[in-house]
């Protein structure tokens, strides 16, 4: 039996990546999240915990999309098995509650610990992108509770 998750197991991780709570099981308590980016693109950081990661992330682009398009599929995995490392191509499909479509590829340097749970990730992505749909989102948002009266 290899010590970490396998090519076939990371791609089964991976492809829950749109429902956190399933995402998230696989994650280490003590987890280390880089997302390279500008820094004016606050979606991009380091992160030390999953509440930090998933308040940053998960939470505003979940936001922003509408639940019932989001569809993940992961392309290809390499490495896991006999290496804590691994990569795994993946690209995401979803429409923006403003109607815009939301296509997105990642590629994600993980790094799994003795208990098979993920430990550290790299996460590459366009932060531009996505930045614009939680802008958009969040600024349309402010908009309503002000024409509200909120």
């Amino acid at each position: 039996m290899a010590p970490y998750p396998t090519r076939d197991e990371i791609e089964e991780i991976f492809s829950t990546r749109d429902v956190p709570e399933l995402f998230h099981s696989h994650i280490a308590e003590h987890i280390d999240v880089s997302v390279p980016g500008q820094e004016d693109f606050h979606l991009s950081g380091h992160y030390k915990s999953i509440d930090a990661f998933h308040e940053a992330i998960y939470t505003r682009v979940a936001a922003a999309l509408k639940p019932e398009t989001i569809v993940c599929v992961v392309n290809r995995v390499i490495g896991g098995g006999d290496s804590s490392w691994a990569a795994v191509h993946s690209h995401s499909f979803a429409t923006c509650k403003n109607g815009n479509p939301h296509r997105m590829e990642f590629v994600d340097l993980v790094r799994f610990n003795s208990d098979k749970k993920i430990a550290q990730m790299i996460e590459f992505f366009d932060t531009k992108q996505l930045h614009g749909h939680v802008e958009d989102h969040e600024s349309s948002q402010s908009k309503e509770k002000k024409t509200d009266g909120s």
